[in-house]
């Protein structure tokens, strides 16, 4: 990957961390998934993660204030119970991956891939497409859980599992924000050590986080507005496309 230029990577990683406060604030995991495909274009895919980690945290914390209460408790439950499972899987396999001699080859086609895969659902069902329905089980919530926190470990792009998932439970808009917010709040917070003891996490990582951080705020304020203000669909298309974009761009610069 070349260098890109200071501007560049600037300007990106502000959009990119904007849209993690936009999706924690306003409109669930689903914005959030595309921040990844999108910083992964000016660094590498194991830098992008360990980057993003506290940016994700910091905005659970300021976002949870305002929608705590709202969430549904037994599916936190269910979904919580599964991600213990999900995230010790994930641990394991990026710890196999990250001492592989093709790790950020494998780490950048498998994140690319997930993206894609995520975005496809997303926009079959913005599109009108109707997906199995999950029954309203504490065994479909903990299996839901026990992929999402698995896909999370490796990628950060789990959110619009969980959001559809929910959605099938005829939760409000509301509730499957503040359901999200706190499933996801735990695994990210599981995540940190196992990115810590990987050296994706290490003092350059958290020098750049901290130079994007106050973009977090900005964008949970943005995301609240937007949420009450302006019509979904279109608003979440526009951002699809630009994260299908980037993800092909990923996997196509890897092959």
């Amino acid at each position: 990957m070349p260098d890109p230029s200071p501007w560049l990577y600037y300007a990106v990683g502000a959009v990119a961390t904007l849209i993690i406060g936009i999706g924690k604030a306003g409109f669930g995991g689903g914005v959030g998934l595309v921040a990844v495909p999108l910083l992964a274009l000016v660094l590498p895919i194991d830098t992008v993660l360990g980057v993003l980690l506290p940016l994700l945290i910091v905005g659970d914390i300021l976002s949870i204030g305002h929608h705590w209460g709202r969430q549904s408790r037994p599916h936190v439950r269910w979904l919580g119970a599964g991600s213990v499972c999900g995230f010790c899987l994930g641990a394991v396999l990026l710890s196999y991956l990250r001492y592989s001699p093709n790790f950020i080859p494998l780490l950048t086609l498998s994140v690319g891939g997930i993206c894609l895969g995520f975005i496809g659902l997303q926009v079959y069902r913005l599109v009108g497409g109707r997906l199995t329905r999950f029954p309203d089980h504490p065994v479909a919530g903990g299996s839901v859980g026990l992929l999402a926190a698995f896909v999370s470990t490796l990628a950060h792009a789990a959110g619009p599992l969980v959001s559809l998932y929910l959605l099938e439970q005829r939760l409000d808009k509301y509730q499957i924000v503040a359901t999200n917010l706190v499933v996801f709040f735990g695994v990210n917070l599981a995540k940190l050590a196992t990115y810590v003891g990987l050296g994706l996490i290490n003092a350059a990582s958290l020098v750049e986080s901290l130079i994007f951080l106050p973009c977090v705020p900005i964008g949970t304020v943005l995301g609240a507005r937007l949420h009450a203000s302006i019509p979904e669909r279109p608003f979440m298309a526009v951002l699809y496309i630009g994260a299908a974009l980037a993800a092909a761009r990923l996997i196509y610069g890897t092959l």
